[in-house]
């Protein structure tokens, strides 16, 4: 039980009455002692703090010594794989799925479609600053035509979530927005878990597997779709699909295998009645020397001894729902329609899917590009009126 202490007013003297109050109830009315002991069963003291007051607001709980990890997305406490594995996945040419390639250069092709225009933040035309900025937006890094320029900025966007632009400067009063790979910036971290602001360096550009560049927030542009609170670097679509992809990747090696190290051949002969071993294996040495290499021979009809009879052990069906399965999730992954990978739907049905998945994944993407965009007129043509829409 709780100890109590006896207090009165001013005219205790003149015998006024006592009135018992707990202590606890007095150490937390001065300010002494937060409630959180008492009562029965009560919640319990919390733990001592032990970190610096200054250092309040801390993102997430971030491994030590994080930057002085060897290359960009590989630092320690950092689970996930690095962007050079996510561009062997997107390649079929280095091992790949031609399936999520598809599906990467569907939402390039939907994104390339767009019709974009330079107006003024009010809504209006944005008079002859939108025209100027307009006309060098035709050849962006001075170099490449806008709609490769995007396409360039969409592969890192799609593929690893993480689009970099380097302004550079000219001699004619603006920056050129310069592509730069994102899968060589490693993001820094600040103590309070988040990328220094100026001066301080904020990104370090790696190379043959050293750190060449540091770059402040205003030197580079380094802009993500899914960043998320507890990690440096954003959850992509290639990375949210990794385990469809090892899954349609093995299927694939299976289907090849079919045609080329398999152990069952396409048809097993059955020789005639009566053949002795050494005859069944001269029968079949002429058989290979007809037909192997002869693809015309194989066309033509080839006289074989009485009784021989033909079986097919291989089953020709080698797609299925699981197939189509793989194909609608990585198409939903990127919501694009899988009309074209899947069976046959009724019109009604498929374009609606169409709409779905164009309204979920093309929309939300203009948005991000919308303001990506905005930041590179604002940063490289010191745009003050004028925006991208």
């Amino acid at each position: 039980m709780a100890s109590k202490l006896s207090i009165s007013t001013v005219g205790a003297l003149a015998g006024a009455k006592l009135l018992p109050i707990e202590m606890d109830m007095l150490a937390q009315a001065t300010g002494q002692k937060q409630q959180f002991t008492g009562g029965w069963f009560g919640p319990g003291e919390p733990m001592q703090t032990q970190g610096p007051a200054d250092e309040k607001g801390r993102q997430f709980d971030y491994s030590t010594l994080i930057n002085t990890g060897p290359r960009p997305r590989g630092e320690a406490g950092e689970d996930a794989i690095d962007f050079e594995t996510l561009r062997r996945l997107a390649e079929p040419s280095r091992g790949g799925l031609d399936l999520l390639r598809g599906a990467i250069e569907t939402c390039k092709d939907q994104m390339a479609a767009q019709k974009w225009t330079i107006k003024g933040r009010d809504g209006k035309d944005g008079g002859d600053e939108a025209k100027r900025i307009a006309d060098l937006l035709e050849q962006p890094d001075g170099v490449n035509d806008f709609q490769t320029w995007q396409r360039m900025i969409l592969e890192d966007h799609y593929v690893i979530d993480q689009v970099c632009i380097f302004p550079r400067k000219t001699t004619k009063g603006y920056f050129l927005p310069q592509i730069v790979d994102g899968g060589r910036i490693k993001r820094i971290v600040g103590e309070d878990g988040r990328v220094p602001l100026p001066p301080f360096p904020a990104y370090q550009h790696h190379m043959h597997g050293m750190a060449a560049w540091d770059y402040t927030a205003d030197e580079l542009i380094v802009r993500s779709y899914n960043m998320r609170s507890n990690r440096i670097y954003a959850l992509g679509p290639v990375e949210q699909s990794v385990n469809i992809i090892n899954l349609a990747l093995r299927r694939m090696l299976h289907q090849t295998e079919y045609y080329t190290s398999g152990s069952i051949p396409d048809a097993i002969l059955e020789a005639a009645p009566g053949l002795s071993p050494d005859q069944v294996k001269d029968f079949q040495n002429w058989w290979d020397a007809l037909l192997v290499g002869q693809t015309a021979m194989r066309r033509h009809g080839i006289w074989v001894p009485a009784g021989t009879k033909v079986q097919s052990p291989k089953q020709e069906d080698l797609t299925g729902a699981v197939d189509e399965w793989l194909a609608r999730l990585i198409c939903w992954i990127f919501s694009v329609a899988p009309q074209a990978l899947i069976k046959q739907q009724n019109r009604a049905t498929a374009q609606t899917a169409k709409e779905t998945a164009e309204q979920e994944g093309i929309e939300p993407r203009k948005l991000w590009f919308q303001g990506f965009m905005n930041t590179v007129i604002r940063r490289c043509y010191g745009a003050k009126i004028s925006a991208f829409a």
